[in-house]
């Protein structure tokens, strides 16, 4: 609970995931079009976030030490090939490093062991790592990372289009509602699919290349303004 709180210290709330420049090329204009959009995003990129995070936490606890990290960075690597823009990955990143930096102030003892193999990994991979170690299942991780997918989506807009915050919140609380049976069930498959990557065989051709070509576009041209509130 305190992992999807909005108030976590992760600087979730120094990114929009892309919203700040759809809502620059009038993609998003209010309500309607948010839910719109975010529907969109979680179709897409919300597969992925599922699967990442879900194989990311069971290699944390099925697998030994030295295939942890050969299995970490496949996924890392599997992260990257399904990001076509350059500035999305380097957010993804920034965004993992700020997550962990988080998590380890709240849980020093149990993440102190395994920062070093956490660093500057995308933030979906990190996630589901760093859950694990709590004591989080692979479900529940997936979870997360589509709630923190969709909760960035949302707040981000709120800020940026004065939106009534409680019909914002209803968006966010419809839309994952809607999607958490099918989150859990992408994150049960990719629990044995993970168990290649424990055994040092690296296969991820069964993470969704699912793809929002215009997200890229977005990015790059975000990336390159002058001014802007959010890091992405």
């Amino acid at each position: 609970m305190v992992l999807s709180d909005g108030r976590f210290p992760s600087g979730a709330h120094a990114y929009s995931s892309g919203m700040e420049q759809s809502i620059a090329w009038h993609d998003v204009t209010g309500l309607a079009s948010l839910e719109e959009f975010v529907a969109g995003r979680v179709a897409t990129t919300g597969a992925m976030a599922a699967q990442v995070a879900a194989a990311a936490s069971t290699l944390m606890t099925a697998a030994t030490a030295p295939q942890q990290t050969i299995g970490l960075d496949a996924l890392d690597s599997a992260v990257d090939a399904r990001m076509a823009s350059a500035a999305s990955r380097a957010a993804s990143r920034q965004q993992g490093h700020s997550w962990l930096r988080g998590a380890r102030a709240v849980w020093p003892a149990e993440l102190a062991s395994a920062s070093p193999l956490l660093m500057d990994r995308h933030a979906w991979v990190t996630l589901g790592a760093a859950t694990a170690i709590l004591g989080i299942d692979p479900q529940d991780a997936a979870c997360l990372a589509l709630h923190d997918l969709v909760s960035t989506l949302v707040w981000s807009a709120v800020r940026l289009l004065g939106l009534d915050p409680f019909e914002a919140a209803g968006i966010l609380a419809g839309t994952l509602a809607g999607v958490e049976t099918e989150t859990r069930a992408l994150a049960a498959e990719a629990v044995p699919a993970t168990e290649a990557l424990c055994l040092g065989r690296v296969e991820t051709e069964w993470i969704s290349w699912l793809a929002a070509p215009l997200s890229d576009l977005g990015a790059e041209a975000h990336a390159a303004r002058a001014e802007r509130l959010f890091a992405s």
